[in-house]
C-alpha cells in the first residue's frame, strides 16, 4: 500500500509540472520575446512656397532732346549776322555777342558776352520728344568769369520754374557751371529753355562753351 501511495505521488508531481510549462517545451522557461518598436513614418515631404516674384520696373520711355540732338551749335562754332546759330539774346542786346577764337575750351571758337549792361540773357529752347515727367535733366557748360557772382546758368520750365547752378566763383579760370531741373511728373511742357545768365552790372566779358542738356 505504501509504494502505490508513493507511485501516485510522484505521478501527481510531474502532471503539476507539466502544466506549468507551454506544450512541446518539455517543461522548460522560454524566454519572454521582445516588444516590436513601432516603424517610424518618413517625414511628409511638403512642397516648398514659392519664392516671391521680383518686381521689375519697367524703363522710362526714352526722351529726345531737339529730336535727338540736345542742345544744338553747343560749342559756338556756328555763327550767322554775328549771332549763334539756334541761340537768342534779350532783345536789343544782340550787339553784345561775338565768337571768341582766343579764349575756348575746344572747337574755333567759343561764346563771347560783353557789356555794357545791367543784365542779359542767353538762351535756347530745346524741344521735347516723349514723356520727360518724374525725369531729371542736366544742363553743363565751360564757363570763363572774372567778377564773383555774376554769371549762372539755368533750365527754365514752361510754367515759369527756373533751376539755377551755383554760381561761377570769377576767379578768372574755365569752371564747369551745372544746374539740375527735377521734371514734375505731371509736366506737359513741349520744351525746356537753356538759360545763361550775366548779370549784376558787369563790367568785364564772360566766355562761354561747351553746352550740353541731358535727361533721363
Amino acid at each position: 500500500m505504501k509504494r502505490v501511495f508513493t507511485i501516485a505521488a510522484v505521478i501527481v508531481a510531474i502532471t503539476l509540472a507539466g502544466c506549468g510549462s507551454p506544450a512541446g517545451t518539455g517543461g522548460q522557461a522560454q524566454p519572454a520575446e521582445s516588444p516590436v518598436p513601432p516603424v517610424a513614418s518618413a517625414p511628409v515631404q511638403r512642397p516648398a512656397p514659392p519664392k516671391p516674384t521680383a518686381v521689375v520696373k519697367a524703363p522710362m520711355p526714352d526722351t529726345l532732346l531737339n529730336a535727338g540732338a540736345g542742345v544744338t551749335n553747343g560749342g559756338f562754332e556756328d555763327w550767322a549776322e554775328k549771332r549763334p546759330v539756334n541761340w537768342s539774346m534779350r532783345p536789343g542786346l544782340e550787339k553784345y555777342v561775338s565768337p571768341e577764337a582766343t579764349e575756348k575750351v575746344g572747337g574755333t571758337t567759343s561764346l563771347k558776352v560783353a557789356g555794357p549792361y545791367s543784365y542779359t540773357h542767353v538762351f535756347q529752347n530745346v524741344t521735347i520728344e516723349g514723356d520727360s515727367g518724374g525725369k531729371t535733366a542736366t544742363l553743363k557748360l565751360q564757363a570763363k568769369c572774372s567778377e564773383p557772382k555774376t554769371l549762372s546758368v539755368a533750365i527754365a520750365l514752361e510754367n515759369g520754374r527756373q533751376f539755377y547752378s551755383q554760381p561761377h566763383p570769377g576767379d578768372g579760370e574755365w569752371q564747369e557751371l551745372v544746374a539740375t531741373c527735377a521734371v514734375p511728373p505731371d509736366y506737359q511742357g513741349t520744351a525746356l529753355k537753356v538759360l545763361i545768365d550775366h548779370h549784376g552790372n558787369p563790367k568785364q566779358p564772360v566766355f562761354i562753351d561747351d553746352v550740353t542738356l541731358t535727361i533721363e
